[in-house]
């Protein structure tokens, strides 16, 4: 439906010098990216090279990984990132990739604690105890109507929980492996923020933008950002009664 190349060139532009010319192992802050092949099915993940991991895709660009990650299929044509770029020890090439959301890293909270709690280049830099999460929804209306009753309609129905019921895993998990299941004082601390949309708003729906600052600006009030990054918020808290989207999401309009 959209250029892929004008979804570049505007997040090339976007990214201000020399950002835009950053590979991943460029950037001053760790960073992981998803993206899924469009071939192969394989989940991507792009992070910066070194030695607790498999060293394959630091040598991406910083504004390709973006690309791809946000080609949403039927919206947007995959991306290529150069061929040239993966290691040969890295088995099979990327070829054409497609968003990293298709699949079990719509919400990618699990794999980015996995991440930094187990493949940073110093794997003392992040700890459970020491490290404050916080994963941003971007809204999700509640279906109120009856099930489906005929094909059609199945289908979408279908679609739309391959998309969302991942994000409700993910969040699950990486509160079961990081807070539930560790000792006392190793818990991590653990935010889920999101809203309830009431009107479902296609991706390419511009014409909703100025719905949906109001509800961004509606969320972001209700948001004490110095209780959150010290721990001690528990508006947003992921625990045993706060942990799937109709118990965390806040309804602002």
């Amino acid at each position: 439906m959209y250029s892929t190349q004008k979804l570049h060139d505007l997040i090339a532009e976007e990214l201000a010098p020399p950002a835009r010319d950053w590979s991943l192992n460029d950037s001053p802050v760790d960073l992981l990216i998803t993206a899924k092949g469009g071939r192969s099915g394989e989940p991507w993940y792009f992070v910066k090279d070194n030695p607790h991991n498999s060293r394959c895709t630091g040598r991406f660009g910083l504004v390709d990984c973006a690309t791809a990650s946000a080609a949403a299929p039927t919206y947007f044509q995959p991306w290529t990132v150069d061929e040239w770029l993966v290691p040969a020890s890295c088995g099979s090439p990327l070829g054409e990739l497609v968003d990293g959301g298709v699949g079990v890293a719509g919400n990618p909270v699990y794999q980015a604690c996995v991440e930094a709690f187990y493949y940073t280049d110093d794997t003392n830099k992040y700890r459970p105890a020491e490290t404050t999460t916080v994963s941003l929804g971007t809204g999700r209306l509640i279906a109120t109507k009856e099930r489906p009753t005929w094909i059609w309609s199945w289908l979408g129905w279908v679609l739309g929980e391959l998309l969302e019921s991942p994000g409700e895993q993910q969040t699950e998990i990486a509160w079961r492996h990081f807070v539930r299941e560790r000792e006392a004082g190793q818990k991590m601390a653990f935010y889920r923020i999101d809203t309830e949309l009431k009107e479902d708003i296609a991706l390419d729906d511009v014409e909703s933008i100025g719905q949906l600052r109001e509800y961004g600006e509606r969320l972001a009030e209700l948001i004490e950002w110095e209780a959150i990054l010290v721990g001690t918020d528990e508006e947003f808290r992921v625990d045993y009664g706060n942990k799937r989207f109709p118990q965390y999401a806040k309804q602002t309009l």
